[in-house]
């Protein structure tokens, strides 16, 4: 029962693309797409000048994911999915990208634990449903397109990469679209969960270079195109990001990201403030081919109740309660994943 109903409303996976900045020196090949170069003088120190990298660049990878931590659901094993990034860079100074991502999970919250069910116009609950006996399959996959337009600037001595992103989300959920009823406000409305258009405008400063550390800090507002289902406002959201590098060998690359993120669905009255984390390391064994892993996780998203995962309750329309006439409360959303990438270019990671 339910199933189509709650396996539509997932966890809400949430990006953030910016000019991703590296340090080229020692480890030059692996660098992200989109990547601000810094080349070291002889001496092993940085020189003064700062370029994007350019001609053309290329990411193509296929993926698998596995879930960390008991959500309930019998498998760890996600859907595989791919990722296709492609940059060219005309000068030193102007570079364009454009990819496609997916990125797998399956929330906390849909396949255990027991929730309210209550009838539409009554405030006291008619029953409960058991997740755990009623296993929903919310595994999710996200399908992100990217563009972004990189320009370096200098503002006396300091370097800056100014990028205005576009980004566009779609997602399949259970095997279907992302469409649900779900609770807004009380009523029961049918809305695409996690489908939403963004426009960003990211600075990314780099503040550590060395050849084997490399440290950047971007930032900028983000807001949606259009508003839709919950959403009360549209004000630009500042959102942060942190980038660390260790380069150990001119193969081997370590990274750890952790960022501030400002996502809208269409389930959310007011836009989300996650802190996420990204950590891994990426390999390039054989040239063009590459190995990546990493861990991606983040505080619980959704304001309507953080500190509740997953489907908080149910809401039936009319009786007898059937799953297209039956609307969910959707509160904390969270999923920890191991993602793994197989691939020929430059490995690259879509923060979360």
């Amino acid at each position: 029962m339910l199933r189509k109903v709650l396996c539509a409303a997932s966890a809400a996976v949430s990006i953030v693309i910016g000019p991703a900045v590296t340090f080229a020196g020692e480890s030059s090949g692996i660098a992200p797409p989109g990547a601000v170069v810094l080349e070291p003088s002889s001496g092993g120190s940085t020189k003064s000048k700062l370029s994007l990298p350019t001609g053309l660049s290329y990411t193509l990878d296929a993926s698998s994911a596995t879930l960390l931590g008991n959500v309930g659901w019998p498998t760890k094993g996600l859907p595989g999915g791919f990722d296709a990034a492609l940059s060219y860079g005309f000068n030193p100074h102007i570079r364009a990208s454009a990819g496609y991502y997916t990125v797998q999970e399956f929330p906390a919250g849909f396949a255990q634990g027991t929730v309210p069910l209550y009838l539409q116009g009554l405030s006291a609950p008619i029953g409960s449903v058991n997740l755990s006996q009623n296993a929903i399959n919310a595994t999710t996959m996200d399908k992100i397109f990217v563009g972004e337009f990189q320009t370096l600037v200098r503002v006396g001595p300091i370097p800056l990469v100014i990028a205005p992103t576009y980004l566009s989300r779609t997602a399949s959920v259970g095997g279907s679209d992302d469409s649900a009823l779900v609770e807004i406000n009380g009523f029961p409305q049918y809305v695409h969960t996690r489908t939403f258009e963004q426009q960003m405008v990211a600075f990314t400063l780099p503040f550590l270079a060395s050849p084997k550390f490399f440290g950047t800090y971007t930032f900028g507002p983000q807001w949606n195109v259009n508003t839709s289902g919950a959403n009360a406002t549209n004000a630009a959201q500042i959102f942060q990001l942190l980038s660390l590098e260790y380069h150990a060998t001119p193969q081997l690359r370590a990274f750890f990201q952790p960022a501030l993120i400002k996502p809208y669905t269409p389930v959310d009255p007011y836009p989300q403030h996650l802190a996420t984390l990204i950590y891994g390391a990426s390999y390039a064994f054989a040239k063009p081919f590459f190995v990546q892993g990493y861990v991606s996780t983040g505080v619980p998203t959704n304001p309507i109740d953080p500190n509740r995962l997953g489907v908080v309750s149910i809401t039936c329309q009319q009786l007898p309660c059937s799953p297209n006439q039956s609307a969910v409360q959707i509160g904390g959303l969270k999923s920890t994943q191991y993602v793994l990438q197989i691939g020929i270019g430059r490995p690259s990671v879509v923060p979360l």
